[in-house]
């Protein structure tokens, strides 16, 4: 495929239907249908696979337009599509999942983005994304939180109580006594000598974790979260604890990190596979954009073109997310320069600020190391995300990157980065989950500005595959500045 430049002179220039068709086909493999929306006109023009794409039926789509749709978003979401759709006409930016019942009556999941062209004109794409949806949905897994069991003992006494539910938890007859020999020889071998001795415990709290092997030699995995009560003299007086069967639980977290080997392995295999069809979706739209197209087909090129991009970049982070959850992710430890890779990171980002109205300034400290080790493609990753955040959620003033040192001891230097602006900021309830993955500090933000929440969360992991930390700080209407560190050696 000629990815760019001229036509091979052995082909001749496709004809205004043909190139229509490799539009229309170049839309079918994305997936992605676009529609543009003249607000003054109030008049509403779309690829024509964007009926398929919602799972309805052409002629009734070209009778009723956008209202067939309307009639069948689901109720939870009406409200929220419908108040995206008057932001966008507003002139702001919708990006907005949202669910709509087919002709078969079932309702898939659809992400819809748009923006404003010109001054009434507004664009847009929307992709099925139910795929997705039944892919997050099925590697969430839910543990069944177990019921709880009680012992006590009164040392003064010398006695011994059991619930039932830890009775057939260690698999002890009820007839059986409530003895400490009892409950001990039921104890895994391997595990007795590691019991925490409770009489002798200096504390008041704790907990320990053990196996229990019952009569019939199942073996059952058992967390204890006990205290003791003393006496004036500090001598233990009463135990007291309670008894988990985590087994289930245990096998849950097994099957956890199989599932998370497994997810990653999966992402690992077919990132390639995902990728080849995108690249060829812009390859096409390459060949179709240097043909000549009139000005909607242009359009319509460019909609489809951003839209196959997103998803590189989507399935790009899914993919650092997975090997970064997997350990899997491998640092490299080449010598570089901070100060030029940061400066370069700046430079990458100052056309997008200036395209917003946004300064964006790069300051260093005086006491900097010339050359260290370390991964300075990963540094930069972490940079351009931040920068990227700053200017998406700040709309005047601008943006500053600053560069820190402090040499140590032991001959590796700290470097702190601070990138900081005078954006929209957030609350402390943001800021609590801000480096979650898939996390959006307010939804109605998301819709006009975009963004999957994934980026924080990939620049936490790899700080810390650094052995760094990040930090943020913020006040909504105030602006946010976030910080992070790392050690490096000097070379």
């Amino acid at each position: 495929m000629n990815g760019g430049g001229q036509h091979p002179p052995d082909r001749p220039m496709p004809d205004r239907a043909m190139k229509a068709q490799l539009l229309e086909h170049a839309l079918e493999i994305s997936g992605a249908a676009t529609w543009e929306w003249d607000v003054a006109a109030d008049s509403m023009r779309y690829s024509p696979n964007l009926p398929r794409v919602w799972g309805l039926d052409p002629e009734e789509f070209a009778r009723a337009g956008f209202l067939a749709l309307s009639r069948r978003l689901h109720p939870d979401d009406r409200r929220a599509y419908l108040s995206a759709h008057r932001d966008l006409r507003e002139g702001g930016r919708m990006d907005i999942v949202y669910r709509g019942r087919n002709d078969r009556g079932v309702y898939r999941w659809y992400r819809e983005v748009g923006q404003s062209e010109a001054e009434h004109l507004r664009v847009g794409t929307v992709v099925d994304v139910t795929a997705l949806k039944s892919a997050e949905a099925n590697l969430a897994l839910a543990l069944d939180v177990a019921e709880l069991g009680w012992w006590s003992v009164d040392l003064e006494a010398r006695t011994h109580t059991w619930s039932p539910r830890t009775r057939a938890i260690w698999g002890v007859p009820f007839d059986s006594p409530a003895r400490y020999s009892v409950w001990r020889e039921r104890v895994h071998p391997a595990d007795r000598d590691t019991l925490i001795d409770l009489v002798a415990f200096p504390g008041t709290r704790g907990s320990h974790v053990y196996r229990i092997v019952r009569d019939d030699g199942t073996v059952r995995h058992v967390r204890e979260e006990f205290r003791i009560e003393r006496d004036a003299m500090g001598q233990a007086t009463r135990l007291f604890a309670t008894v988990q069967d985590m087994t289930e639980v245990e096998r849950a977290r097994l099957a956890a990190e199989a599932a998370n080997r497994a997810k990653s392995d999966f992402l690992a295999m077919i990132s390639h596979e995902l990728r080849t069809p995108l690249n060829g979706v812009i390859g096409t739209l390459d060949l179709i954009e240097e043909s000549p197209l009139d000005s909607q087909q242009r359009r319509w090129a460019q909609i489809a073109r951003g839209s196959a991009e997103s998803l590189i970049a989507i399935v790009d982070d899914l993919l650092d997310l997975a090997k970064l959850d997997a350990g899997k992710l491998g640092l490299s430890r080449a010598g570089f320069d901070p100060c030029v890779t940061l400066a370069a990171a700046v430079e990458s980002q100052r056309a997008r600020a200036q395209a917003r109205g946004l300064t964006l300034e790069f300051e260093r400290g005086d006491d900097l190391p010339l050359r260290v080790a370390g991964d300075s493609g990963r540094l930069r990753q972490i940079v351009v995300n931040l920068i990227g955040n700053a200017i998406k959620f700040t709309d005047r003033g601008g943006v500053s990157v600053t560069l820190t040192g402090a040499r140590e001891a032991d001959g590796f230097w700290r470097l702190t980065v601070a990138v900081a602006d005078t954006g929209i900021g957030m609350d402390e309830a943001a800021l609590a989950q801000l480096f979650s993955p898939f996390f959006q500090a307010d939804a109605s933000s998301t819709r006009k500005r975009g963004g999957t929440g994934l980026g924080l969360a990939i620049c936490k992991r790899l700080v810390e595959a650094m052995g760094g930390g990040i930090s943020a700080e913020s006040a909504p209407g105030v602006g946010s500045v976030f910080r992070f560190w790392m050690r490096v050696p000097e070379l």
